[in-house]
């Protein structure tokens, strides 16, 4: 008698061989029933090494982790899922990794033995861009902090990513008032101004520069103040525009008769 449910098993097969994530299949005993061809690629393994094997023998028990063993255990005993798990492990042949996890049961017939599905994805790399991202944003805020030149980043809406503690000082606001606001709502709309708006837009389009962009301008806290402005783009490893724009030599405005 042919069976009804093989054609939906070598489509479930399929699948599995054919997607690029590392996947495993195991019995109610955590034994290893089938991986895919992400899995043997990934970790260099073989199927006569893996297939039957208990997972937490392979290798060199590296999956050997309590608590993993228990969440599969839970995945069989109440048809739970888990998402995510981490794990950090120095493989022998591919070396030092960080894996998420992701297990399900598999849909059975009646009276079938149990199954689970191990989905493996490895976030090594992505983990140590993350890391490199933070450190370089960490430095390059440190930077920021340290110059006594007040200093805006904004995106590509020109919106307020960050600021200098020197911008705080000057202008007498605060992270709160600024961060997230855009530039020409800061304050009581005091950068709102036509060609500044102009010089700005114009960097991102043509990835140009603005230079000794002359401002004068009534402050609400601090009085009137004229400026320098100076503006460029930033370059980012995701490709998302960002404006460092600085804000140099304040003083108050004086005319030749007060000069005198």
């Amino acid at each position: 008698m042919t069976d009804p449910l093989q054609p939906i098993r070598f489509y479930a097969e399929d699948i599995v061989q054919t997607v690029h994530e590392p996947l495993l299949v195991l019995d109610e005993a955590l034994r290893v029933v089938t991986a895919n061809h992400a899995f043997y690629v990934t970790f260099h393994v073989t199927p006569q090494e893996t297939e039957r094997a208990l997972s937490y023998e392979l290798g060199n028990g590296q999956w050997d982790i309590p608590k993993l063993r228990k969440l599969l255990q839970d995945v069989l005993s109440r048809d739970s899922k888990f998402c995510d798990y981490r794990v950090n492990h120095d493989f022998p042949q591919i070396g030092s990794k960080t894996m998420l996890l992701n297990g399900r049961r598999v849909f059975q017939e009646p009276g079938k033995a149990r199954l689970i599905l191990l989905a493996i994805e490895d976030v090594t790399e992505r983990d140590r861009a993350n890391r490199a991202n933070q450190e370089a944003r960490e430095y390059a805020e440190s930077i920021i902090d340290t110059v006594r030149e007040p200093l805006l980043v904004l995106d590509d809406d020109l919106r307020v990513i960050s600021a200098s503690r020197a911008f705080y000082g000057t202008f007498k606001v605060t992270p709160q008032e600024t961060v997230g606001q855009r530039l020409f709502n800061l304050g009581n709309r005091q950068w709102d101004i036509p060609k500044l708006r102009t010089l700005l837009e114009q960097i991102i389009p043509e990835n140009s520069t603005v230079e000794a962009f002359e401002l004068e301008q009534e402050f609400p806290t601090i009085g009137s103040r004229a400026m320098l402005l100076n503006a460029r783009r930033l370059q980012r490893t995701n490709n998302t525009p960002l404006i460092l724009l600085a804000i140099d030599s304040m003083r108050s405005p004086c005319t030749p008769l007060e000069m005198l």
